[in-house]
């Protein structure tokens, strides 16, 4: 990855290394230029984080095989129409990759739907099994397990997300959970395309952000 990779609306991760409000926020590029990233001003327990200017960050990012990372420094801040940061741009120097995609992992209850598939990923079942997610990631969901579902077999599923509405995933079953009232499975993607789990890592983000906005993490 290079500084002209980055796109708007790319979502990334700021970090705060030392002072205050010293830690890690979820945010997004709003704008570029030649010298200059605009990203969202990040919240945290539903208020604005007032990173002032001159304040030196950390910013993460990851494309479709690895995560890098470069300094950067808050140049100025924009309060309307969006909040927004104006960093410096980095310089292809200034990216480090620092290891493979890895996706963050948003407790979030919607609806699944499943059914299992052969090893060519065909359907053996017609009709869809209806569940509901405990986390969603940009990598796979835990969810409730209402039948005796196997470990490392296939399925085809279905999230009940605007975002990817009708889109099916071929997934495989890695990992049983005990739940204080019943039972979970974790369930790795095998088969998204690259517009599909960017549209769902979007929608994370947002919800993630609606969440803080209310204080609810």
């Amino acid at each position: 990855m290079r500084p002209e990779d980055l796109e708007v609306n790319d979502n990334i991760e700021i970090e705060i290394k030392k002072g205050y409000y010293k830690g890690k926020y979820q945010s997004r590029i709003s704008d570029k230029e030649e010298d200059k990233l605009y990203a969202l001003i990040p919240y945290n327990d539903g208020k604005l984080v007032p990173i002032g200017t001159g304040v030196e960050v950390e910013v993460l990012i990851s494309d479709d095989s690895a995560a890098y990372k470069f300094k950067s420094r808050v140049i100025n801040r924009i309060k309307e129409p969006i909040p927004q940061l104006i960093l410096e741009s980095p310089d292809t120097e200034d990216f480090i990759k620092i290891q493979r995609r890895k996706y963050f992992r948003l407790e979030v209850k919607r609806k699944v739907f499943y059914r299992r598939v052969n090893k060519d990923w065909e359907p053996k079942e017609e009709k869809f099994t209806e569940s509901s997610t405990i986390d969603i990631s940009g990598g796979g969901i835990k969810m409730v397990l209402n039948e005796n579902l196997p470990n490392n077999i296939f399925i085809e599923l279905m999230l009940d997300i605007p975002a990817i509405e009708g889109v099916k995933i071929v997934s495989k079953t890695v990992r049983k959970y005990e739940l204080p009232d019943g039972k979970a499975i974790g369930v790795e993607f095998l088969d998204i395309n690259p517009r599909s789990r960017d549209a769902l890592m979007g929608w994370l983000f947002d919800y993630q952000r609606k969440l803080r906005r209310k204080g609810l993490i």
